[in-house]
């Protein structure tokens, strides 16, 4: 018997105390697994892309070696149980995901957009070049995110998550960290039920439970009210994940905050 301990957010710990059936591993990366749970989804594996706020989050799954099919029981304490293997999952500290609210410091704030701004265009990112030189229809899309134009972004783009995902998470959470009103919020997270992939609708849901990675937070707190200096590490690890998921991510966080400050000075 082999017995890890991890991780688990909030929501995993909570699903799995009421879980009734089997969950199936669906997905194998080199870094963890996407599990099925109902209908929900569930990522167990390494910390390596940050705490998701749907996952279970080990050093490493090298003693795992799970397969696309097998089943893994639920036991008591939410405890997961691999039988052919004999490996047992259980949680040994429960992370809380949900954002803390803060205000913006209008001085570092306003420098840290020109920053980003600027770090955006030396990146080359295509999404960033088309939103600058207004390129349509990309342009009309990211320029309207709570709008009806803007849900065309849903499921928009290839991969895991779409680009398209990416940045309305990361500008859902800009509005999130700020408390801002987001009334357009559950007709997206429903609509994306239907248009976009499984991975990215369970980044919508959490949204919508106003949950978001530890370090997307962090990141969003620092280009508010810290020096550019005390962001740049955390900006760097984010626009490193995936082939352009953080990129994508990192543009919504600019459209959000581009927003906010425009909107301070009317």
């Amino acid at each position: 018997m082999i017995q890890i301990g991890a991780v688990y957010s909030s929501y995993a710990a909570s699903l799995l105390h009421d879980a009734f059936h089997p969950l199936q591993v669906e997905a194998v990366f080199q870094t963890g697994y996407n599990i099925r749970a109902g209908a929900n989804l569930l990522y167990i594996g390494t910390t390596k892309n940050g705490y998701a706020p749907f996952g279970i989050h080990m050093k490493t799954v090298d003693q795992l070696k799970w397969r696309v099919g097998d089943c893994l029981l639920v036991g008591t304490g939410a405890t997961i149980h691999h039988i052919s293997t004999g490996v047992t999952v259980y949680p040994n500290q429960v992370m809380r995901m949900k954002v803390e609210r803060i205000k913006p410091d209008p001085v570092q704030f306003e420098r840290n957009i020109e920053e980003m701004n600027r770090f955006l265009k030396k990146l080359g990112h295509d999404w960033s070049r088309a939103y600058r030189e207004k390129e349509q229809p990309l342009y009309d899309y990211l320029s309207n995110i709570g709008q009806e134009k803007g849900k065309q972004l849903i499921g928009y783009g290839k991969g895991l998550t779409p680009s398209g995902d990416d940045v309305i998470v990361g500008y859902m959470a800009v509005c999130e960290v700020l408390g801002r009103p987001m009334g357009w919020q559950v007709d997206y997270v429903s609509s994306a039920k239907y248009r976009t992939t499984r991975s990215s609708v369970a980044y919508y849901e959490a949204a919508l439970r106003g949950e978001y990675t530890n370090e997307l937070n962090r990141l969003i707190t620092a280009l508010l009210t810290r020096s550019p200096s005390d962001w740049q590490s955390d900006w760097e690890r984010l626009i490193e994940f995936g082939s352009s998921s953080g990129q994508d991510t990192a543009l919504g966080i600019y459209l959000a905050l581009k927003y906010e400050m425009e909107d301070m000075v009317r």
